[in-house]
């Protein structure tokens, strides 16, 4: 399944600029990436040495992080549950990059 067709299955609308803003905010928050994002990425190095990665068990991981960073940066709904799904992908989708060219936090 393919990022559209992953979105496809989400209901409602998609701001590409929220959710660009909404992971931007994640990558460059201190205390988030210190108490969450670090063992994140950690945790999906470690399940891609083992092979036993999915990118899309990945993104829902992703997607409770993107539940904290749009708690902390956005108003009382200011994030739909499509935009944070998007985020969650693209940042799942940004790590696996990451790692198929041996990039791993350790």
């Amino acid at each position: 399944m393919d990022k559209q067709e992953f979105l496809r299955t989400r209901i409602g609308g998609i701001n590409d600029i929220t959710v660009r803003e909404l992971v931007l905010a994640a990558g460059n928050d201190g205390d988030l990436y210190r108490e969450q994002l670090q063992y994140i990425i950690k945790n999906m190095g470690n399940f891609y040495k083992k092979g036993t990665f999915d990118l899309h068990k990945s993104v829902i991981i992703y997607r409770y992080f993107m539940d904290s960073v749009a708690k902390k940066y956005g108003e009382n709904g200011i994030f739909s549950s499509a935009e944070k799904w998007a985020a969650a992908y693209e940042m799942a989708e940004d790590n696996l990059e990451e790692m198929k060219v041996g990039n791993f936090t350790e």
